[in-house]
């Protein structure tokens, strides 16, 4: 449903103001966040011409969490898994205990967690902003279905999967060390930290994803009272 929502709303050419809106409020958050005003124009034209882009087309059927679907003699369940995306689920086989696990878990990479436009309902009913701690709760909730094989989107198929999961676990745990070291009792902007982390030679696109997931981690640890946040200059730096 939260999917369905964000499409039918990001398509809507009757939304286009509420749209330019949230786009706007984006695209002054993240220059606080250190990008410049020219970038932030880049995010208001790209997220404005969705509607442009995109056409919506109604489903068949909207899914909800633990709701219990049936193809032919296979009773399958839903399983939210906001992280990647706030929509994003899963679909758990419990007869054969397969899972299907779309972007969630992946055999080879970790799926993108980071910021996303939200449509003003939807803001109003959740709270996203610490999205690394959804993604995390998310990877127990799959955990404890004990599955035999995971088959994701993308890559291959995962025979091992409490072995994964653990993986992707220690892989976010080191990454937060990672930025938390960078930043020790040095205040860094989010875009700083991306540039050191990930590098300054990226692509634009693969810059915002940089700079998104950064802050997804800054976010979590910052939720845990591990770092700090101060404003200077009309910037928000971080620090541990």
């Amino acid at each position: 449903e939260i999917t369905h929502e964000i499409i039918e709303w990001g398509t809507n050419t009757n939304k286009s103001k509420e749209l330019e809106n949230e786009a706007r409020e984006l695209a002054k958050r993240m220059i606080k966040y250190g990008i410049s005003e020219k970038q932030g124009d880049r995010i208001v034209q790209v997220l404005t011409a969705m509607p442009k882009l995109a056409r919506y087309h109604k489903p068949d059927k909207l899914l909800v969490d633990n709701e219990e679907i049936s193809i032919g003699t296979n009773k399958l369940k839903i399983i939210w898994t906001p992280g990647h995306a706030v929509g994003h689920i899963c679909v758990f086989d419990n007869d054969r205990r397969y899972l299907f696990s779309g972007d969630h878990i992946l055999s080879e990479i970790t799926p993108h967690i980071g910021s996303f436009i939200m449509t003003p309902t939807l803001k109003k009913k959740y709270d996203f902003n610490n999205i690394l701690d959804y993604y995390l709760r998310s990877l127990d909730k799959i955990d404890d279905l004990n599955s035999k094989i995971i088959f994701p989107a993308h890559q291959d198929v995962i025979y091992n999967p409490s072995e994964r999961i653990l993986e992707i676990k220690e892989h976010h745990k080191n990454r937060l060390k990672e930025i938390s070291n960078i930043i020790k009792e040095n205040p860094l902007t989010p875009v700083r930290i991306a540039e050191i982390h990930f590098g300054n030679d990226l692509t634009e696109i693969n810059s915002f994803l940089a700079l998104s997931e950064v802050l997804s981690h800054l976010i979590y640890l910052e939720e845990q009272n591990k770092i700090t946040r101060i404003e200077k200059n009309g910037k928000f730096l971080f620090s541990s």
